[in-house]
């Protein structure tokens, strides 16, 4: 069993290297986040997303999102970027719910 787990077919294989090659190779660092909630009724999925936000936040796993787009703060966050080296990240994220990924899209 050991066998077909850690040495998947080549048909697999290949699938895994593509999507490697299309997402994730190109990346400066890659995060990966498996979220499993056994039950969204006792644990709303705003709730568990809130979680997931203040640890990726408190860990400085993804960046800052800015709160206010005026037009000086724009302009400091264009300074910033030209003096700041640009870090490519990727986020996999692994989960039966689609909405994770969903409010991850909207917010980046």
């Amino acid at each position: 069993m050991g066998i077909y787990l850690f040495n998947p077919s080549n048909q697999a294989w290949g699938l895994i290297t593509r999507f490697y090659d299309a997402y994730l190779a190109r990346a400066d660092e890659q995060i990966g986040l498996q979220i499993y909630v056994f039950n969204t009724i006792s644990t709303p999925i705003p709730l568990v997303m809130k979680q997931i936000w203040n640890g990726t936040q408190k860990e400085n796993l993804l960046p800052q999102l800015q709160a206010s787009t005026t037009s000086s703060s724009s302009a400091m966050a264009s300074n910033n970027r030209t003096t700041l080296p640009k870090v490519t990240k990727v986020v996999l994220i692994g989960s039966l719910y689609r909405e994770f990924y969903e409010e991850m899209k909207y917010l980046y």
